[in-house]
C-alpha cells in the first residue's frame, strides 16, 4: 500500500522542481530583460 504514495511523493517532487526551475528561469530572464532596458535607456 505505501509503493503508490512513494511514487506519487516522487512525482510531486520532480513536478515541484520542474515548476521552480521554470519559474527561476523566467525570473532570471526578466531581469536581463529589465537589466538590457535600463542600459539601453541609460544610453540615450
Amino acid at each position: 500500500m505505501s509503493k503508490p504514495i512513494i511514487h506519487l511523493a516522487r512525482i510531486c517532487n520532480f513536478a515541484l522542481q520542474t515548476y521552480e526551475s521554470t519559474e527561476q528561469r523566467d525570473r532570471n530572464t526578466m531581469m536581463t530583460k529589465t537589466t538590457n532596458l535600463g542600459l539601453v535607456e541609460g544610453l540615450d
